[in-house]
């Protein structure tokens, strides 16, 4: 247990030393370290500020050490940190001049394109579509009896398959930013429609399939 700390975000983790500058919510700042292996796979690490230190005076050693300063993190937020000031041979500034039309609003826009998503599951046919449409027709209390429906969050066919909306975030090295993925799932609800009134209808499931690929 000496080797482990407890984090706030992590919970139970094993301990890793970085330079002060890369805590908290720093980005782009360089993250320096000697390679990872099985025996020690968080090896301290350091921003490009202090390699200029280190590479002045040939390496860490006493008088090197007394010019920075070195702090405990958790192994989870050790990798938050390397994540985010990791520098990449491209940033997002390179890609500021991209144009790209949005599927919901309709207008352009300038700069990267971080958000890109499904509007339905892949088993979501063109006959599904037709009776979602026509729905709006029915009386309301037929409407909420439905067995095939769609919105955004929800999705039911024949009120034998399920799915729910959600969104992976994937980290975009060296920034705070994340690459949004929004995909549809799966979902066992043995027959038991979720309710759109009540989203945490929902809580406790886990997608077992990514419907749209």
């Amino acid at each position: 247990m000496a080797d482990k700390i407890e984090c706030n975000t992590h919970g139970d983790s094993e301990k890793a030393f970085v330079c002060v500058h890369l805590l908290g919510d720093s980005v782009g700042l360089g993250f320096n370290r000697s390679e990872p292996d099985d025996d020690n796979p968080f090896p301290d690490a350091w921003c490009d500020d202090c390699e200029i230190i280190r590479s002045a005076h040939g390496g860490w050693a006493e008088e090197s050490e007394k010019l920075t300063k070195i702090s405990l993190l958790c192994a989870g937020c050790y990798e938050r940190t390397r994540l985010r000031n990791t520098r990449t041979s491209y940033t997002l500034d390179d890609l500021a001049d991209l144009r790209w039309k949005c599927g919901s609003c309709e207008e352009w826009h300038q700069g990267p394109c971080l958000d890109f998503s499904y509007d339905a599951p892949d088993y979501w046919l063109d006959k599904h579509e037709k009776t979602n449409r026509t729905a709006g027709l029915l009386p309301a209390s037929v409407r909420r009896r439905r067995k095939t429906f769609l919105d955004e969050d929800y999705c039911a066919i024949e009120n034998e398959n399920f799915f729910v909306r959600g969104i992976i975030a994937v980290p975009i090295i060296g920034t705070a930013e994340t690459f949004r993925w929004g995909v549809w799932g799966s979902t066992p609800f043995g027959g038991r429609v979720p309710s759109r009134r009540y989203p945490r209808a929902v809580e406790g499931y886990y997608a077992g399939k990514t419907e749209a690929e």
